[in-house]
């Protein structure tokens, strides 16, 4: 019953991540030591939305939902909902909303799951990033050691007995980064298939792809035109966009149509449609920005029965329909919030990028400086050692920030409804019209 438009759709909104790329273990049998090997193999981030999109229990129950939403409006509008009296013709009104928020409230669900798998991806790539950073200090301390070793045996002046002790000082600190990795790289798979709704017969492998190219590719279309990300444009995006936003608004009309309803019977007690939907199943979600504010969520109301006479029950249920658009006011403010702050929180992670990128070039000619006095036997190798260190340091720092980066753009991508590259702002005199990145196309 779910339009195939509907899905295309807000499958469509990953694209805007998308662009940025060129493209577990399976559980041991109890009774063997063999292990099944995987039935597919997910290698792109896009093969894992599509795989989640059809999969995620989350979404299936959301289409579950919105099937039932036909059902019931299929019922308001039988020839026996007449017997009900001209309430019957507002309660057919109200199921029509039913099913509009019902398709929005899939689209949510599908915006939500997107970005989950975008998050879960992204992690993997981060530890993937991780530990070629500490294997990488692993082997230069292993070569390290053999030539210092080598040295010794040779019967060198310059080198000593403790300096294979520093080298394995550094060689131990870089073998546990490389565990730390390992196991990061199997609990971000782990939370990645249960994102895409895989069962242990999937397996992933995300081998040639990594963070920096999110970054290389984001920054150069936003040079190539001469743009940068507008907040306000990203705060109006998601308030035409975000189907949360459409579902306050329609709830509100639902209450309006109540009023309505109300009047319509003289009965001391009327049912409302809350009697025929659960409409507290979806609460507007808390919003963390930055650790220090955190507004809370708001859920709708709407009883099940009104109770009094006509006047008395309608006037209830114009209470109710303006505290409706106090929550869509609400929501409203929510999401200009989560788009103003993923957008500076993207420009905030950007800046930090550019810095560690410089420090990743100075470290490195540090080591080339350090390893370069050791080898003339003008420096001793604890100054060696010591750059070494510092330049995996900075590298594991640069990785972090290559993630925030990423997941701001994530973030800001679900926060616009993906319609973030359509939020530009030319940094020079308006020219041509700004377009998506052709690889998002």
């Amino acid at each position: 019953m779910v339009s195939r438009k509907l899905r295309l759709g807000t499958a469509g909104l990953v694209a805007g991540v998308l662009m940025l790329l060129s493209g577990g273990p399976t559980a041991a049998q109890e009774s063997s030591s063999a292990s099944a090997a995987p039935s597919h193999t997910i290698r792109s981030l896009e093969e894992a939305v599509k795989f989640a999109l059809e999969r995620q229990p989350n979404v299936l129950a959301a289409r579950q939902s919105l099937n039932a939403a036909v059902v019931a409006r299929e019922s308001a509008n039988s020839p026996l909902a007449l017997l009900a009296g001209p309430i019957a013709h507002v309660r057919r009104k109200q199921a029509d909303v039913g099913v509009a928020i019902a398709q929005a409230a899939l689209e949510e669900t599908e915006l939500q799951t997107v970005h989950a798998v975008t998050r879960c991806y992204l992690t993997v790539l981060y530890a993937q990033d991780q530990l070629k950073v500490a294997s990488d200090f692993s082997d230069r301390m292993k070569r390290l050691r053999d030539s210092t070793e080598n040295s010794l045996k040779a019967g060198s002046k310059f080198v000593k007995e403790a300096d294979l002790d520093r080298i394995d000082t550094y060689a131990l600190v870089a073998q546990a980064r490389q565990t730390e990795a390992d196991h990061g790289i199997a609990r971000a798979k782990a939370s990645l298939r249960e994102a895409i709704g895989a069962g242990c017969d999937v397996d992933f492998d995300f081998s040639s792809d990594n963070l920096d190219r999110y970054y290389e590719a984001a920054v150069n279309h936003l040079a190539k035109h001469a743009a940068e990300i507008c907040s306000a444009k990203c705060a109006e995006a998601g308030l035409c966009q975000r189907p949360e936003a459409r579902v306050a608004a329609l709830f509100v009309h639902l209450t309006q149509l109540e009023i309505e309803a109300q009047g319509l019977s003289v009965h001391p007690q009327v049912k409302t449609f809350a009697a025929y939907a659960d409409i507290h199943a979806a609460v507007v979600p808390a919003t963390r920005i930055n650790g220090t504010y955190q507004p809370g969520g708001l859920a709708q109301e709407m009883p099940i029965f009104l109770a009094g006479h006509r006047s008395s029950r309608m006037a209830q249920a114009a209470q109710l329909n303006t505290r409706a658009a106090a929550v869509r006011d609400k929501v409203a403010g929510l999401i200009a919030l989560e788009a103003e702050d993923a957008c500076q929180r993207l420009k905030q992670e950007e800046g930090q990028v550019k810095l560690l990128r410089q420090a990743v070039e100075k470290a490195e000619k540090n080591v080339e400086n350090g390893r370069a006095a050791y080898t003339n036997q003008q420096g001793g190798i604890d100054d060696w050692l010591e750059a070494e260190g510092v330049a995996a340091q900075v590298r594991s720092q640069l990785n972090e920030a290559l993630f925030r980066y990423a997941a701001a753009l994530a973030s800001l991508q679900k926060a616009t409804a993906g319609k973030m590259w359509d939020c530009l702002k030319k940094t020079e005199p308006e020219g041509e019209k700004l377009a998506a990145p052709q690889e998002a196309k």
